[in-house]
């Protein structure tokens, strides 16, 4: 393993829109963690990370942590089954055993509209939700909970592996914030996040379609640009490139047997924490 590697690291491995984005912001604020300022390299996604090339592009978004901090990203794809089942493997290889998982889940109708909200906002999806959950196997999958987990457990200990309630990190980030200083082991008062969820699809900030598929999303911005832009200046940008998103769909708007419907295909991979399906 590269030296680069050889220091305390944990991931954010999802799941995709529920809170990781304001989690990472949080966490970012504590001076014993580094995170870069791509949140999302997602290098574990695919193979090419653990190739000699990979390996050094991987090292080098955790170039500027001091000696003795912490080192994590935050990629949803990780626990994207079954787009790709293999982050965990991969993660073991570059990190070791000993790395740390943080994984957030959310009430799985909430998470699965917000889903559809983002895909709709993209341009990626033009069917009304019913349609497209039916047609769109990622909305359930990326739902399946305990199935993207059974990755990540057969490759790290139980213990190594934090699972959190985006519903509880909302009512109370104080104190989700002091479990992961307990998981991580970092002084609890060095967090100095600010209230709510960052990237909700509901209202958020959406900047135009050209510069989402282009610009901001290149490697050279990404890896480049943006970790030598200071925050406050990325946060002004941001603000001032993008509009306002107008939600495609409410929670409310789904109907109870859609409801019922979505719970009884997810079954016991939402169970441990959302309950059996009614």
């Amino acid at each position: 393993m590269m030296s680069s590697f050889d220091r305390d690291a944990f991931l954010i491995i999802g799941a995709m829109k529920a809170g990781t984005t304001s989690l990472y912001a949080d966490l970012c604020t504590h001076p014993a963690i580094f995170m870069p300022a791509n949140k999302e390299p997602e290098s574990l996604a695919t193979d090419d990370v653990l190739t000699p090339g990979g390996r050094r592009r991987y090292a080098q978004l955790f170039g500027r942590a001091r000696p003795g901090q912490w080192v994590g990203e935050a990629s949803t794809a990780y626990t994207k089954w079954p787009d790709q089942s293999d982050a965990a493997r991969r993660a073991k290889d570059i990190w070791g055993p000993d790395l740390k998982v943080i994984y957030m889940v959310r009430e799985p109708v909430a998470r699965i509209v917000s889903h559809y909200n983002h895909d709709v906002q993209e341009g990626a999806q033009r069917a009304p939700f019913s349609e497209a959950l039916r047609r769109d196997s990622r909305y359930l999958d990326y739902t399946r909970y305990a199935r993207q987990l059974d990755f990540w457990l057969a490759e790290f200990d139980a213990d190594a592996v934090k699972v959190l309630r985006f519903e509880d990190y909302v009512a109370n980030k104080p104190a989700v914030l002091a479990q992961l200083a307990a998981h991580l082991g970092v002084p609890v008062d060095g967090f100095t996040g600010s209230e709510g969820a960052a990237n909700a699809s509901d209202g958020k900030l959406l900047a135009p379609t050209w510069l989402r598929q282009g610009a901001l999303r290149s490697h050279l911005y990404l890896n480049v640009v943006k970790p030598m832009l200071p925050a406050g200046m990325r946060a002004h940008a941001k603000r001032w490139l993008s509009r306002r998103a107008s939600p495609a769909l409410s929670v409310a708007d789904v109907s109870d047997a859609e409801r019922s419907w979505i719970r009884a295909q997810l079954g016991a991979s939402i169970a441990p924490w959302y309950g059996a399906a009614a």
